[in-house]
């Protein structure tokens, strides 16, 4: 979305998906959702905390914010307060390329870098009743699987990000 509104200024524009952590760890899928994990600093979810906890409650799992590796929860959040234009159009897909290079199941907000990048597995959730939704659908570990092998399959690596950027350069 952001080279679509940039087009306009008559410049080069490249649209660039973030790739995901090189060497990122995989997920093992674990039999339960045990941790529920947000990277980022907590102070965008501050109006989605409340929701967050009491749901991992209400799952019995802890919600973690910054976990070590990715693949150390069950499921990640890409949760946002923030609702104005930038947000919701011209942030990166950091948060699901890392999630669909390590296959950890990921559950977020409808913003255009995450729906431009998805690859079908995702769930999302604008509001705490489809959070609710979503963390009840990812409960069994058959369904963590396949949206691990689908995200896994749909991973986009360093080496595409530069395959890409050095073609845009060359021309």
């Amino acid at each position: 979305r952001m080279a679509e509104d940039c087009e306009g200024f008559g410049i080069p524009v490249l649209w660039l998906p973030h790739h995901h952590r090189p060497g990122i760890a995989r997920n093992p899928i674990r039999e339960e959702i045990r941790k529920v994990g947000y990277e980022g600093s907590p102070q965008y979810i501050t109006r989605w905390r409340p929701h967050i906890e009491a749901e991992c409650q209400r799952i019995g799992a802890e919600f973690v914010v910054n976990p070590q590796r990715l693949a150390d929860v069950d499921v990640v959040l890409a949760l946002r307060d923030a609702k104005g234009y930038a947000p919701r159009f011209w942030k990166s897909n950091v948060k699901l390329a890392n999630a669909h290079g390590s296959g950890t199941p990921f559950i977020g907000c409808r913003e255009s870098g995450y729906i431009e990048t998805a690859s079908g597995a995702e769930y999302w959730a604008d509001n705490p009743g489809e959070l609710r939704v979503a963390l009840d659908w990812l409960k069994s570990q058959s369904a963590r699987e396949q949206v691990a092998d689908r995200f896994i399959s749909a991973a986009y690596t360093i080496e595409q990000a530069a395959r890409k950027l050095r073609e845009f350069l060359d021309v």
